[in-house]
């Protein structure tokens, strides 16, 4: 299964169990975030395609640690 999200106006194509490196969000390390801005979801049987954004659809990710570039 993975989705497709927008993030600090990029889009990720993300999995369950990735790492991503992403722009610099306004939360804390260690945080639990959910992301709302779900454009596509997909497993094996099913696409699910939002218009621009899938309703009541959101990815859940744990900030690790921000950088400076």
């Amino acid at each position: 299964m993975f989705a497709v999200i927008k993030s600090g106006g990029r889009q990720y194509k993300v999995a369950v169990g990735q790492k991503l490196e992403v722009n610099r969000l306004p939360v804390e390390d260690g945080a639990q975030i959910a992301i709302e801005e779900v454009l596509l979801i997909s497993d094996a049987d099913n696409t699910r395609i939002g218009s621009p954004f899938i309703d009541n659809a959101q990815v859940l990710a744990t900030v690790d640690g921000q950088a400076r570039g």
